[in-house]
Formats: C-alpha cells, sequence, structure tokens
C-alpha cells in the first residue's frame, strides 16, 4: 500500500511543493499495508525539473538507509545509474549501475568492515540474456588480501550474511573450469563446469539428496512460444472490447502476477487502473494464458515468481490494439 504525503520545504529562501510516495514492505518484497507489519520502507520522490527520474530511497525500520538511487518507473521499479545499497550497520554493501533495470558496467560488492569484497564488469548495454553475463576483475578476502586480480586468479566469494558461498578458478576475467558452492536460501550444494566462461553443466544437490541438472542458474519466467506469441493471444482475447469498452480508453497498463512453480497464475493485480471493469478484463485475459507459461528456475528447480506485463490500449480506428 502507499501513502502520498505533500510537504512544504523552504530551500535558500524558496518554497517548493514536493510529492513523496511511502511504500512498506516485508524482507522477502511483499508489500504490506503499515509501517508496523514492514520490515523496510520506500520513500519515492517526484523527479527533479528537467529529470524524468525519480528518487527512490530505502530505509530498515530502524531509520538507517537500506537503498539509494534512481529509478524512471515505480511501479514496477525501473532502476536507471548508480544504485547504493547499505548493510543494516550502515556500512556499504553494494555499488552497482543500471540500464533499464539490468546490470552494467561495473559492480562492487562490499564486506560488512566496509572493505571490497569483489569487482564485477557487465555489459554496458546488456540485453534480457545478460544476468550471468560478467566478467570478474577482481576479488579480495575481508583483511583485504588479493584473490583475483585483473581477471587472473582464484575465486572465494561469501555472499552477504553468508547464505551464498561459491569458489572456483577465474581466467580472464571469466569462471574456468569446476565451481563448487552453497545456496543455504535453497538448500543445495553445487558443482558446475565451465569452458570459456560459458556453463557447460551444472548439478545441484539437495538435502534429500535429490539432484537437480541444469545448463543455466537463473532462468526467468517465460512465455512458452515467446513474447510475440503471448502478445498475440492478448489481442485477439481483448478484441471484442475493441468497439465496447475500449472507445474511450488509450495507454499502458501494468499487470502484475505470480506465477507458480507449478505454472499456475495468482494473484493477477493491475498496478494503474483506470476502472474496476477493465480491470476484470485484463485480470481475465491474463488468466487465460497459464498454460502457455514457463516458470522460473534456479539450480533446475522451480521457483515462484512475480512477473509484470506493460498492456497498451489504443482507441478503435487504429489497427491494433496491443503493443
Amino acid at each position: 500500500m502507499k501513502t502520498f504525503l505533500c510537504s512544504i520545504l523552504l530551500l535558500a529562501g524558496k518554497i517548493c511543493l514536493a510529492q513523496q510516495a511511502v511504500y512498506f514492505f516485508k524482507t522477502d518484497g511483499t508489500e504490506v499495508k503499515s509501517r508496523v507489519r514492514a520490515d523496510y520502507y520506500r520513500m519515492v520522490d517526484m523527479p527533479e525539473a528537467g529529470s524524468k527520474l525519480y528518487m527512490v530511497n530505502e530505509y530498515f525500520i530502524n531509520g538507517k538507509q537500506k537503498l539509494a538511487g534512481k529509478a524512471s518507473k515505480i511501479s514496477p521499479l525501473v532502476f536507471q545509474g548508480q544504485v547504493a545499497r547499505f548493510y543494516p550497520n550502515g556500512m556499504k554493501m553494494q555499488l552497482a549501475n543500471y540500464r533499464n533495470n539490468r546490470l552494467c558496467g561495473l559492480l562492487y560488492d562490499f564486506y560488512h568492515n566496509g572493505k571490497i569484497q569483489s569487482v564485477k564488469q557487465y555489459p554496458e548495454h546488456p540485453s534480457e540474456d545478460d544476468y550471468d553475463n560478467y566478467r570478474i576483475t577482481d576479488c579480495l578476502d575481508s583483511t583485504g588480501k588479493t584473490l583475483v586480480a585483473n581477471g587472473e586468479g582464484y575465486y572465494n566469494y561469501i555472499g552477504f550474511d553468508e547464505i551464498f558461498k561459491e569458489e572456483g578458478a577465474v581466467k580472464n576475467g571469466l569462471h574456468d573450469g569446476e565451481w563448487k558452492g552453497t545456496d543455504k536460501e535453497y538448500k543445495i550444494d553445487f558443482t558446475e563446469r565451465y569452458e570459456n566462461g560459458a556453463l557447460v553443466s551444472g548439478v545441484a544437490v539437495g538435502v534429500s539428496g535429490k539432484e537437480y541438472h541444469y545448463q543455466r542458474r537463473y532462468v526467468a519466467a517465460h512465455y512458452r512460444d515467446g513474447e510475440k506469441a503471448l502478445y498475440s493471444v492478448i489481442q485477439n482475447k481483448m478484441n471484442a472490447l475493441r468497439y465496447g469498452m475500449l472507445s474511450n480508453v488509450n495507454g499502458t497498463a501494468y499487470v502484475r502476477f505470480t506465477i507458480t512453480p507449478d505454472a499456475k497464475i495468482e494473484n493477477i493485480v493491475v498496478l494503474n487502473s483506470t476502472s474496476e471493469s477493465m480491470d476484470d478484463h485484463f485480470t481475465l485475459v491474463i488468466a487465460s494464458t497459464a498454460k502457455g507459461w514457463i516458470p522460473a528456475s534456479k539450480y533446475g528447480i522451480p521457483l515462484k515468481s512475480v512477473y509484470t506485463l506493460p498492456i497498451s490500449v489504443k482507441s478503435p480506428g487504429v489497427q491494433d490494439v496491443f503493443e
């Protein structure tokens, strides 16, 4: 839930009207209705004069900063430029750069004591498939001892709060040979084999001994026949509205929904509602696409994930109802 606050600020003798939105969240990112139930909160300020980017700041409930950055969209967040994340103790945890919400350029991870843990280089113009496309330029232990320098060495990474660990050889900035690791969030140990930086095979073993085989560590939820086929299905379902409800509707709706590990669609929400009746139609249309989705996965394990789909609506007389 979001609340809107309007305040008058006196800056250098000038009176400025600032509009700010406040959102509350649990640790897992679930939005809640009040500060009492929240683990952290997000404050979003309108773009400054001459800018199209919102100011985004997140805080732990104790008031210490959790995140600081800018975004071109709020629902969902689309980060642009530099974003800093912080530990609960106030020390910097990560410094990253984004282009259209995708990592680009240099990414710095830090230990709790403020020392640099690793430096990674992402493509300057990332694509949707660049989730694992990066080079490791440097890695150090918590005392400052060099483990990887200029893309050469042995990478030994301990993630924030020691939930994730991985290690392996680095050659020319790329994963090389056998890598091993542990992910306590998914309760697995994994072994991966790389050639020229490309993952050839991966095996994750759960606490029960069950094995999961994969060729990409993380795969986002996606429509089985591709995005073009998805929008074709949506357009066919909505064509009946062309000369009815769509007669006075123009713009882009953002529909958020959850895709479960067994490929079901749940919790459909229209983020920028224009009318209750239109929201009902969007909900029915998205629900009708359920059979075509492949759920997200990590280490070959199907996951629940949240997907946000933009749907552009045009008045009759324009050939395509949806973009």
